[in-house]
């Protein structure tokens, strides 16, 4: 079976995390296509049908999950389609003639479509249509309106026929794709269903969706959480669970989050039947964390147990090898309004450094061997450059292996995030 998953704003984060629930799972796997940087989508293959609703419940960075049910070749599906002012001349003329012809090659390619479709949704009253290109050139090519158009009458084959939605039906016109909560108002993986159509810079695959993320769910699990007034931190409830995966924590398992706050990551670890430990300098956040904690046991009906307590990173009451799993995102310094000079960002990193320092040696001692901690750290943006605390040199003079650090944050942000997967050995 393949899979195509859209991906959330942070591709590159969102596709590793993919990798990390497959592995923490036992999940086989084998990527398919070549994944370009910030391609919006990723195509798996599986050996078994996955459980896309709840799979996608328990990651962050994915939106949609579709199985696939067709693929052809990019250049038949674009080709009809590009864009005249693209080229100039006789010769790009006859090109494009050529390619209009070939229009016959792709509707003889896609021509079993709707009974693929069917095989795998049976006949929805309403079918959504979304196109994720591989990169922006490439939509910025392509007559993707005119291309929907085409689909339409293709999936309009099915009986009784369907109403179609295409992106440009919907209040966000503007995309090639529909966003995640108009998808899911629509109930396109319930009762209604949504063509997902990964377009590859060599294959295209077509997939319908089985799994929607529920934004709506994801700001009640926010909203509900307990925070002392004016509490302005907090980790945000999807990065949460993302580094819950990066963390390769699977249910039964023990999480620590030695910096947990109010306990946004260890509630979304729960959600998932993942025992937590959180730990926490402040004394009123833990509190509230210890709060949140109970709450959601009696909310959402866990079995797990929490372990809440106040005290220092650098020196956590724990025992040796005692924990499966550690995410966390420590105190990323002081709030930055526009670009520090280089002198004040290098102060902050210094005042951070040995935090980080301690936090990772007792993190080393309490991990299980050959388990992983995925934690954030700051990447401060001035008119110089970029500073960063030396994560990945403290933690190989530790003894871990670093996995992999990834950049999650807006390129106008002043301070973004970096994510570390360290793994001891």
């Amino acid at each position: 079976m393949k899979y195509l998953f859209a991906l959330g704003k942070f591709p590159q984060i969102s596709a590793y995390e993919i990798k990390s629930y497959f592995l923490a799972g036992g999940i086989e796997f084998k990527e398919i296509g070549e994944f370009l940087g910030e391609m919006p989508f990723a195509v798996y293959g599986i050996e078994h049908n996955l459980n896309a609703k709840k799979m996608i419940e328990e990651l962050g960075g994915t939106i949609k999950i579709a199985k696939i049910v067709l693929e052809i070749e990019t250049r038949k599906l674009l080709g009809p389609f590009t864009k005249q002012s693209e080229k100039k001349g006789k010769a790009a003329a006859r090109k494009i003639k050529a390619a209009k012809r070939n229009t016959v090659e792709l509707e003889f390619d896609i021509s079993d479509l709707d009974k693929k479709y069917l095989g795998v949704r049976g006949a929805p009253k309403e079918i959504g249509i979304s196109l994720y290109f591989y990169s922006k050139s490439a939509i910025e090519k392509t007559d993707w309106e005119e291309l929907n158009e085409f689909l339409e009458t293709e999936l309009k084959q099915i009986a009784p026929t369907p109403s179609i939605v295409t992106p440009q039906m919907t209040k966000y016109s503007e995309s090639s794709f529909i966003i995640p909560s108009e998808s899911f108002a629509r109930d396109y993986a319930g009762e209604n269903s949504e063509l997902v159509i990964g377009i590859g810079k060599e294959k295209t695959y077509f997939g319908v969706v089985e799994g929607l993320y529920n934004i709506d769910w994801e700001k009640k699990r926010g909203d509900e959480m307990l925070r002392p007034q004016h509490w302005k931190f907090g980790i945000r409830t999807r990065l949460g669970k993302t580094l819950i995966n990066l963390a390769r924590a699977k249910q039964g398992d023990i999480l620590l989050d030695p910096f947990c706050g109010i306990g946004v990551v260890l509630k979304e670890a729960i959600l998932n039947d993942i025992h937590v430990i959180g730990r926490d300098l402040d004394g009123n956040a833990i509190k509230f964390a210890a709060a949140n904690m109970e709450a959601t046991l009696k909310s959402y009906r866990k079995n797990v147990s929490y372990d809440i307590d106040q005290g220092d990173a650098r020196k956590i009451n724990l025992a040796d090898n005692s924990v499966d799993a550690v995410a966390t995102e420590p105190y990323l310094g002081k709030t930055l309004k526009q670009r520090p000079k280089q002198d004040f960002a290098n102060q902050i990193i210094n005042e951070l450094r040995p935090i980080y320092t301690g936090a990772l040696k007792e993190i080393y001692r309490i991990l299980k061997p050959e388990k992983f901690c995925a934690i954030i750290s700051p990447l401060i943006t001035t008119g110089r450059g970029q500073v960063r605390v030396d994560v990945k040199k403290i933690a190989n003079q530790i003894g871990f292996e670093v996995k992999a650090p990834l950049v999650e944050g807006e390129h106008y942000q002043i301070v973004k995030r970096e994510i570390y997967v360290l793994k001891k050995i």
